[in-house]
């Protein structure tokens, strides 16, 4: 999506996205144990939301084949 705001213009700059991705890998270098712990929670966080897709499925179809709760009675 573009709001144009003045940080999306700056955001992508070249010269300032290739200024923000030395600066990741300086963090990603200098801070490798933390790296590895942010990268495991962003795992978790993709698997837990998988899963919350198929509870949310599940329920879609419970509510659409219920008598009353789709108004079927």
């Amino acid at each position: 999506m573009w709001l144009e705001t003045c940080l999306e213009c700056v955001g992508s700059s070249p010269r300032v996205s290739g200024a923000y991705q030395d600066g990741i890998r300086e963090f990603a270098r200098r801070r490798p144990r933390l790296t590895g712990r942010l990268s495991g929670v962003a795992e978790r966080l993709a698997g837990s939301w998988e899963g919350l897709d198929d509870m949310v499925g599940a329920g879609r179809e419970f509510a659409r084949t219920s008598p009353k709760v789709s108004g079927r009675s």
